[in-house]
């Protein structure tokens, strides 16, 4: 199973194994009534844009176990194409980069692993 950490993740539509993969996760997840957060958009939106679209789709409630997975995905391109989309934009860093021992207590991680 996948830990219900805060997960950032990109995949490309024509990416038949990561983008199934994805959606079995969101499948497992959705049957025990937890949305992941999941939008997808075209890569050559302009970078501004892109990254609009993805700290939206981050920003929300994550403090119930599951709710940390989010989920962009690129409308076109295959698995070498993720990493050339996904490294053209900004807000995954400074997402990744804000990830701290105090965020994770602050959506209640620290005790959901005493449970």
């Amino acid at each position: 199973m996948i830990s219900d950490d805060n997960i950032l993740v990109h995949t490309a539509a024509d990416d038949l194994m990561a983008t199934s993969l994805w959606k079995t996760i969101q499948e497992y997840f959705k049957a025990t009534g937890v949305e992941i957060s999941h939008n997808e958009w075209d890569p050559y939106l302009s970078v501004e844009e892109q990254n609009k679209i993805d700290k939206k789709m981050t920003t929300h409630d994550n403090t119930k176990p599951g709710t940390g997975i989010n989920w962009g995905e690129f409308s076109r391109g295959s698995h070498m194409s993720t990493w050339k989309y996904g490294y053209q934009i900004d807000y995954p860093f400074e997402w990744l980069f804000e990830q701290r021992r105090e965020t994770a207590q602050a959506r209640g991680k620290v005790e959901q692993l005493k449970k």
